[in-house]
């Protein structure tokens, strides 16, 4: 895979953060990846701190979507 970066989808006609061909940044669209997202296993997890601005800051960026995030080890009853 290339970058994680914004792109734009012709199919979905809007943009957003998504995978690249990393030869020559093309776009891997949703529909492509959505077989992993079925089969996913999480290798490692570390705790992370997100400043409010931050969280702001993506939210105004990438608009607000509810099926990524991130949670603290307490959040998530560890």
């Amino acid at each position: 895979m290339g970058r994680l970066k914004k792109r734009h989808s012709k199919t979905q006609e809007r943009q957003y953060m998504s995978n690249g061909c990393y030869r020559c940044d093309s776009i891997v669209g949703e529909f492509f990846e959505i077989e992993a997202r079925h089969s996913e296993e999480t290798v490692n997890s570390f705790p992370i701190q997100i400043t409010p601005d931050w969280k702001q800051a993506i939210e105004a960026e990438m608009g607000y979507q509810p099926e990524w995030a991130v949670y603290s080890a307490s959040e998530l009853g560890m």
